[in-house]
């Protein structure tokens, strides 16, 4: 590997671990991080227009329900900046440097956007069965 991807790759982890360290440092409320989860998915930043205009009028209705939800459950209204400003720094991380790191026996076999739809599935609640067959659509069976 070379010394350039190397220190790229050591700088991700750098950059995931203060985020990390941040969201401890703020406790997060369950609401809070699922807020964050959503605006970060839903970025208007999207590497296509297509993406964008998909994703634009989400984002919008989840900063939207974000900043009712501080209005009746929160006196610091400066806390929800300060969240925002987290998702800062995630947006300069680089998808094929999060796939080596995370996913590294994966990488060039498999993109990560086909894994998605199986780790997803894992956290609503399917059988065992249903995570398999998913994993083999997601994977091209190619163990």
């Amino acid at each position: 590997m070379a010394l350039a991807r190397t220190n790229d790759l050591a700088s991700t982890l750098k950059t995931i671990s203060n985020v990390l360290d941040r969201v401890e440092d703020f406790h997060l409320e369950p609401e809070e991080f699922a807020y964050l989860k959503l605006c970060c998915l839903y970025s208007p930043d999207q590497s296509s227009d297509d993406l964008r205009i998909v994703t634009e009028p989400v984002v919008d209705c989840v900063l939207a329900a974000f900043n009712r939800f501080y209005q009746k459950s929160h006196s610091d209204k400066d806390r929800l900046a300060k969240l925002l400003l987290l998702l800062s720094p995630i947006r300069s991380i680089q998808a094929d440097l999060v796939e080596e790191l995370f996913f590294p026996g994966m990488v060039e076999t498999v993109k990560i956007d086909s894994v998605i739809p199986y780790v997803l599935a894992m956290g609503d609640g399917a059988t065992h069965e249903e995570n398999e067959e998913s994993t083999d659509a997601a994977l091209g069976k190619y163990s």
